[in-house]
């Protein structure tokens, strides 16, 4: 996909499934590995935020269904995980132990 098919998903601005989806994605990374502390603090930057939403919106165009949109981007989470140092991980970890996210979505 190039970035012109870059879009927000159609159910972005539906609160409740976006929780929904960022619990998912997180959920699913955890299975794999990924401490929820890392995903916290991934996904409290806005620019990562938005990249996941911007992604899952591409799959979304190209005829995925919700569950195919979190399924590839807890895949990412997770590659995300893997390809950063030792120092990433730890720093994303205490940026995740900072992030207070409650009920809101983190942007």
């Amino acid at each position: 996909m190039n970035s012109a098919e870059f879009r927000l998903p159609s159910w972005a601005n539906d609160k409740e499934k976006a929780l929904i989806f960022l619990e998912t994605i997180q959920q699913l990374a955890m299975r794999q590995g990924v401490p929820r502390r890392f995903l916290q603090g991934l996904l409290s930057d806005l620019d990562v935020a938005n990249g996941i939403f911007l992604f899952a919106g591409a799959m979304e165009k190209e005829g995925a269904s919700f569950f195919e949109q979190q399924e590839a981007c807890a895949e990412k989470l997770v590659g995300t995980w893997s390809r950063t140092s030792e120092t990433g991980r730890n720093e994303a970890i205490e940026k995740g132990n900072n992030a207070i996210f409650g009920d809101d979505i983190p942007f």
